[in-house]
């Protein structure tokens, strides 16, 4: 019993030793080779496609409760679900101010 716990003991601290080893150079190795990095046109292409149609209606600046229009609107997806997000801005001695 006792031996084949000797022998659990050594066959286990080598695999894992090994283990130990290949996780400290792929980290070596992760320190100095960059991550691929995609340009803006290749993200593009593997997005999918946005169908809008059955997405955001854009309220009027008076049903949001404001009486200043927004200037930016922004439509995504994440995960497959739509959202429309909506900042408003004004504009005080010419410089844009968020609203809030």
């Amino acid at each position: 019993m006792l031996k084949a716990l000797f022998l659990t003991h050594r066959y286990l601290g080598i695999f894992l030793g090994l283990v130990m080893v290949l996780w400290c150079l792929s980290g070596f190795i992760m320190m100095y080779k960059s991550y691929p990095e995609l340009s803006d046109q290749e993200r593009r292409e593997l997005l999918p496609i946005l169908q809008l149609a059955d997405c955001c209606q854009v309220p009027a600046s008076e049903s949001l409760g404001v009486d200043f229009p927004y200037f930016h609107r922004q439509i995504q997806a994440i995960l497959g679900l739509k959202s429309l997000i909506i900042s408003c801005q004004y504009v005080i001695a010419g410089r844009r101010t968020n609203c809030g």
